[in-house]
């Protein structure tokens, strides 16, 4: 009960756009209890908490994990496609959003953005 209770409390935090305040209690959550089945959350809510400040790079790399090392669970394709729009939007980088738009077609095809990733992914490569 009590990793859960500090999840909810470092969403609350994240709410409340105390950003710091909401990584040290995940941070501390994933350093008391490394194997939890929370883990994928909290690698995803890190990503969140990165990508509300601005900071591309680590958003992508904890998404990423949550994508490579979790694929069976729920986040993963929300992961992946939070990547695509990251490069979409605010990287300019296509060729690297079609990558994970392609991802959520393939390995993700019944994903709730399995629609919208074709339609970019057909816009990117222009078919």
């Amino acid at each position: 009960q009590a990793p859960v209770q500090m999840y909810a409390y470092a969403d609350l935090l994240l709410q409340q756009n105390k950003f710091i305040e909401a990584l040290s209690v995940l941070d501390s959550l994933n350093g008391l209890y490394p194997f939890h089945s929370l883990i994928d959350e909290i690698l995803f809510k890190k990503g969140e908490i990165y990508q509300r400040t601005q900071e591309w790079t680590k958003a992508i790399q904890f998404y990423d994990i949550v994508v490579k090392s979790y694929a069976h669970d729920i986040l993963a394709d929300d992961a992946a496609y939070r990547i695509a729009l990251i490069y979409d939007n605010n990287l300019s980088h296509p060729d690297k959003a079609s990558e994970y738009y392609k991802l959520i077609l393939f390995d993700f095809s019944g994903s709730l953005y399995t629609s919208q990733s074709r339609k970019r992914y057909r816009e990117i490569k222009g078919v």
